[in-house]
């Protein structure tokens, strides 16, 4: 797993949500799925508070929605 508790990553952009969602609105990453929901997200830095093997919780929504790492920028891009 690339992050870990204590790291700082930033959400993927609203122009990568807009042109990935499907007509539900929803993004298909890896194993899991960025709900359309979770855009209000988009360009935020967060913290990662708990990493359930590769599903990370995060500050930023008090927990609420699972992230994956392909849901974040790449830091070193």
């Amino acid at each position: 797993m690339k992050y870990k508790v204590g790291d700082k990553v930033k959400i993927r952009s609203k122009e990568w949500y807009e042109k990935s969602k499907d007509e539900y609105g929803d993004v298909e990453c890896d194993s899991d799925i960025f709900i359309g929901a979770m855009n209000v997200y988009c360009g935020m830095d967060a913290i990662i508070k708990a990493d359930e093997d590769g599903r990370y919780s995060l500050d930023i929504d008090s927990m609420k929605w699972h992230w994956s790492e392909e849901m974040f920028e790449d830091q070193n891009a």
